[in-house]
C-alpha cells in the first residue's frame, strides 16, 4: 500500500517528540555522568568538651557561629559516587568527616562552630571567618588558607602544603607572630612581639604568608 504525502508528513510530526524525549533522556545521562546530580546534607551537634575536629578532603568553610552548636552542611553536585559525611563524638571531641571519591564530585564543606578549641585537616583550600575560637590548629596539604578572626586568637598554628595564608586579625592587640614562607614571600602588618601572649605560628611550602 502507498503511504501519501499527508501520512508521511502525520509520520514525521509524531517522530519529533519522540527523538526530543530521545535527545532529552541522553543530556540527564550525561549530565549525571559529568557530576550533575544535587546533593545536600546538614545536621546540628552539641560541641565536644575537648572541641571539634574537620577532617575534609573538600573545599571546607568553617564560620564563627553565635550560640553552642555546631552546624554542618554540604552542599553541591556529585555524578557516580555520593559524598560521604560523618559526624560523630570520640574522646570528647566532635569529629566531623567529609570526602567525596568522585571525580566529578563539586561540594563544599561549610561548618559553623561557637568559641572552642578547633582542628582542622583539609586535602582542599579552607576558609574561615567571624572566628572566636581562642586554639586554632589548621593543617592545609593543598589549597590556600584564608582566616578572619573577630577576636584575637590566644594559639593559631596553621600549615600549608601548596597554597598561600592570608591571615587577618583584631587591630589593637599584638601578637608573637612566627611565619616562615619557605618558596614564597612573608608580608606582616599585624603589630608583631615575640613577648605577647597571642601566638600566631605559620608555615607554607609554596605560597606567600599575609598577615594584617
Amino acid at each position: 500500500m502507498a503511504v501519501t504525502t499527508a501520512q508521511r508528513r502525520m509520520l514525521l510530526i509524531g517522530l519529533v517528540p519522540l527523538l526530543l524525549l530521545v535527545v532529552g533522556g541522553g543530556a540527564v545521562t550525561v549530565s549525571a555522568i559529568s557530576g550533575k546530580l544535587p546533593f545536600e546534607y546538614r545536621t546540628a551537634a552539641s560541641v565536644g568538651p575537648n572541641g571539634v575536629r574537620v577532617v575534609s578532603g573538600i573545599p571546607t568553610q568553617v564560620i564563627g557561629g553565635d550560640d553552642d552548636q555546631v552546624r554542618v552542611h554540604i552542599d553541591g553536585t556529585y555524578g557516580a559516587q555520593r559524598p560521604r559525611i560523618d559526624v560523630r563524638t570520640a574522646g570528647g571531641v566532635l569529629e566531623i568527616e567529609a570526602s567525596c571519591p568522585d571525580r566529578n564530585c563539586a561540594v563544599e564543606l561549610t561548618v559553623e562552630v561557637p568559641a572552642t578549641k578547633l582542628q582542622v585537616q583539609a586535602e582542599a583550600s579552607v576558609t574561615m571567618r567571624r572566628l572566636r575560637t581562642p586554639d586554632v590548629s589548621v593543617d592545609g596539604r593543598r589549597g590556600s588558607l584564608t582566616m578572619q578572626f573577630d577576636e584575637p586568637p590566644r594559639q593559631l598554628s596553621a600549615r600549608a602544603g601548596e597554597g598561600a595564608i592570608s591571615l587577618r586579625v583584631p587591630s589593637g592587640t599584638s601578637y608573637a607572630i612566627d611565619a616562615v614562607a619557605a618558596e614564597g614571600t612573608t608580608d606582616i602588618q599585624a603589630a608583631n612581639d615575640p613577648a605577647a601572649p597571642h601566638r600566631l605560628y605559620l608555615r607554607t611550602r609554596y605560597g606567600s604568608i599575609e598577615v594584617s
